[in-house]
């Protein structure tokens, strides 16, 4: 962890998480927003539902995170509109919380399979256009229909493997 990190994390302590948790947090946060993937307060709210023990409030978002209304809010509609997360009733509460989606994983493959099958048909009309032959936009888009074609069938692979024996799957040995 970088000493940024370290130093924001020692200055507010979190009443939510345990160090190693927290520690983990940040790194995510830090991990999304990297890659491109999301920003990095998307990345910190989606690390906190993956080390929490339960649905978290935004308020307690909020405290933990030491970040606004407003950022927690935008990064909600992120993780919700990513379906990685979901909205549930805070047990003894009259607040909403958030929570890890149960099928984010196979939501996540879903939509990039999603992407692929787009693409695979965006080639395929652009190849009927130019048509079949040696010419060099012929054999890119050839090659991009050939790549998505495995993409799709390695993403059909892991949804069929989601379905017999992923993770909380009831049929899982």
């Amino acid at each position: 962890m970088n000493n940024e990190v370290s130093e924001r994390l020692s200055e507010k302590p979190s009443v939510l998480f345990n160090p190693a948790q927290a520690d983990f947090v940040e790194k995510m946060g830090l991990h999304v927003e990297s890659t491109g993937w999301m920003p990095r307060m998307s990345g910190r709210v989606f690390g906190a539902l993956l080390v929490s023990n339960g649905p978290i409030s935004q308020s307690e978002l909020r405290s933990a995170l030491g970040a606004s209304l407003g950022a927690i809010s935008g990064a909600t509609r992120d993780l919700l509109a990513k379906r990685l997360a979901q909205r549930v009733s805070i047990p003894g509460s009259r607040q909403v919380g958030l929570e890890l989606h149960v099928d984010a994983w196979r939501m996540l493959e879903e939509d990039g399979l999603r992407v692929a099958q787009d693409y695979q048909a965006l080639v395929t009309e652009g190849l009927e256009s130019i048509g079949l032959n040696d010419s060099p936009s012929s054999q890119n888009l050839q090659r991009m229909r050939e790549y998505f074609g495995v993409v799709e069938e390695r993403m059909v692979s892991v949804l069929n493997w989601f379905e017999t024996s992923g993770p909380g799957n009831p049929r899982r040995p």
